[in-house]
């Protein structure tokens, strides 16, 4: 998709509405009421021509006149946030391409089993210590974009949540919000064709030409209290530092991708020893943690790194103690900062003295994940900065 000037695309509602005087679930013409839907989603999947942006464009402007909603969305999960990057609107309602929303709050509620939302609703599926913040989040967005409620399934790729696809029902367009289960069943149910879709035909690019990648996600520790205590001008000048250093360091002629994720960056190497080389360079210069990963990366829509392997990585630098599996062995406690924590796949990248340097510290839960995930540990030098 055209990043920046996106085209929001107005197609013709299908000719057989929902008849008020037919039972409902029938069309006026007497066919089921989701047959065009069908119809058009097995002729964009058959179309082998199509790329991933003509094909999630082709979805949902499906899904909108099909479902009879004010807005149908397709969203992408980074690592940071909920980002809406392909829309259709009906006539009359405001795009929202673009729009953002805190990755903390839509995961919890794209793991819920409730796929239907109204702010209050969506408020109170979230964990007491999200309410707070996601209250006047959602209330902002209720206003902005019209909303009376949203119908919401997630789009898998290798079993893992990579993006969703919304539908939007406008407080001034008088649509029932009250779906019947067999209607949110179908809706989840052609999402879930769409992930299929995706994943079977490969449509999402690999990053540059490798297939995996090293993926260094770090992290500033006491981002919060440097902010509150010192203020954004201290906060900016440490965090333009480091991108400075990443980019000035020797490993930088073998980064593909970097990006400040708001309090740490992102990087993707094409090898391991180098990212390595810059985690270690980081580690020294303050409270950091940093995970290292090895695996296949794909680019969004926008051109950042996504995939299930980008978000296992994130996952890893945001484990605690308390996600631990197994009992833990003497004296490997895990350090909250001042760390780097590697995968296996990270160790058979690495040569004999590289990965002496690491240190078995345990399977931990990785939230989102099913399995749990061994680790290894290297931490800072003693006296370090």
């Amino acid at each position: 998709m055209d990043d920046g000037d996106t085209v929001h695309e107005r197609t013709p509602r299908k000719p057989n509405r929902l008849d008020p005087g037919v039972g409902p679930g029938v069309l006026a013409d007497g066919r089921p009421p989701y047959a065009w839907v069908l119809s058009e989603l097995s002729r964009a999947f058959k179309d082998r021509s199509l790329s991933k942006d003509e094909l999630v464009r082709r979805f949902v402007n499906i899904l909108g006149p099909g479902f009879d909603v004010s807005r149908a969305c397709y969203n992408e999960l980074t690592a940071n946030v909920y980002v809406t990057v392909v829309e259709w609107v009906d006539r009359g309602v405001k795009p929202t391409v673009g729009q953002k929303l805190p990755v903390e709050i839509v995961e919890k509620l794209l793991y819920s089993d409730v796929h239907l939302w109204t702010r209050q609703t969506a408020v109170e599926l979230l964990p007491k210590g999200l309410r707070f913040i996601a209250g006047p989040v959602l209330s902002v967005m209720e206003i902005l974009q019209n909303i009376a409620a949203i119908v919401v399934s997630p789009v898998r790729l290798g079993g893992e949540i990579c993006a969703a696809v919304s539908l939007d029902i406008c407080r001034d367009d008088r649509r029932s919000t009250n779906w019947p289960r067999e209607k949110l069943d179908f809706f989840a149910t052609v999402v879930r064709l769409l992930g299929d879709e995706l994943e079977r035909h490969q449509l999402v690019t690999p990053l540059e030409t490798s297939p995996e990648s090293a993926i260094l996600v770090l992290d500033l520790v006491e981002s919060t209290s440097l902010l509150v205590d010192f203020g954004d001008t201290l906060f900016i000048d440490q965090v333009n530092r480091f991108h400075r250093e990443f980019m000035e360091h020797p490993s930088a002629d073998d980064l593909l991708f970097l990006k400040n994720t708001g309090d740490g960056f992102l990087g993707i190497y094409r090898t391991v020893p180098q990212a390595l080389a810059a985690a270690r360079e980081f580690l020294e210069r303050g409270s950091v943690r940093v995970a290292l990963h090895w695996g296949a990366v794909n680019t969004g829509l926008g051109g950042d790194p996504l995939g299930v392997e980008v978000h296992r990585a994130f996952r890893i630098d945001g484990v605690r103690e308390e996600d631990r599996v197994d009992p833990a062995p003497p004296d490997r406690h895990l350090p909250v900062s001042g760390r780097i924590l590697a995968t296996r796949q990270v160790l058979e990248q690495l040569g004999e003295e590289e990965r002496k340097l690491f240190e078995p510290v345990g399977e931990f839960r990785l939230r989102g994940f099913t399995e749990p995930c061994p680790l290894w540990l290297t931490v800072r030098a003693e006296g370090a900065a």
